[in-house]
């Protein structure tokens, strides 16, 4: 669901050769956003899936990465859509 409404709004999504299942790390987000409040360095989350973000719609800023997927959670500038690809655990 995420990456269809991406590519709607001019993103680009591939199958990856980084699948990822199971457990995860944020090594990377963006403290100041309020949908990454109380979000811990290192964070652990849950993945799913076998296709990644090459590109983001001109009007998105990423929020959030992992070790092996550079886009984990991303939200457009003047849109009230956020994309999240992982859940916290």
């Amino acid at each position: 669901m995420v990456l269809n409404i991406l590519q709607v709004f001019g993103g680009l999504v591939e199958k990856s050769n980084k699948r990822e299942y199971g457990r995860a790390h944020l090594i990377q987000f963006i403290k100041e956003s309020p949908f990454m409040k109380g979000i811990q360095g290192n964070s652990q989350v849950w993945m799913s899936h076998g296709d990644t973000i090459l590109n983001l719609p001109k009007d998105a800023h990423l929020l959030a990465s992992t070790e092996s997927i550079p886009v984990a959670a991303f939200k457009w500038i003047m849109k009230t859509y956020l994309a999240f690809n992982f859940t916290l655990k």
